[in-house]
């Protein structure tokens, strides 16, 4: 993934997660990005991600259902529900993703409750943030580091 310009005079070590879920999870798009954050709140965090800057379209949900959030996502396609990586792996990267986001005293925001997906799989709301047919995941807000995962599937 193309690093913006204003991100490259910001460079830092990322975490682990950031670097080992593009290698587990090999269909569809991945965003994972970690990123210093100088103020500018959930907007600024979006351009960083090089989404588009609809906060509306996000929810705030506690660290726990982050987590569960990404397990899901990480371990199922969006489209259909076939295993993507290992379901102890996905666990392992979401808590890691997670526990990134509280040292930081992150907030965590979605584009849905996407374990609630597999309880009603044919009828499932969700607003998209980019063109995929499915995208979905998990930004963590913290005071001065901005974290991203996120999912694009096709069908």
């Amino acid at each position: 993934m193309r690093i913006p310009k204003a991100l490259k005079r910001h460079w830092f070590k990322t975490s682990d997660w950031c670097r080992e879920i593009p290698e587990h999870r090999k269909c569809g798009h991945t965003r994972c990005i970690e990123v210093p954050l100088d103020g500018g709140g959930l907007n600024a965090a979006l351009e960083a991600f090089q989404l588009p800057p609809k906060p509306e379209a996000l929810i705030e949900v506690s660290a726990k259902r982050a987590q569960e959030i990404l397990i899901l996502l990480l371990w199922k396609d969006l489209a259909y529900g076939g295993e993507i990586m290992p379901q102890k792996t996905a666990q392992k990267l979401a808590h890691e993703f997670v526990s990134t986001g509280e040292t930081h005293e992150a907030l965590f925001f979605s584009n849905a409750d996407w374990p609630a997906h597999l309880r009603r799989p044919n009828s499932y709301p969700f607003t998209g943030l980019t063109d995929a047919t499915f995208d979905g995941g998990v930004i963590a807000l913290g005071k001065t580091v901005a974290s991203c995962v996120w999912i694009e599937d096709e069908d």
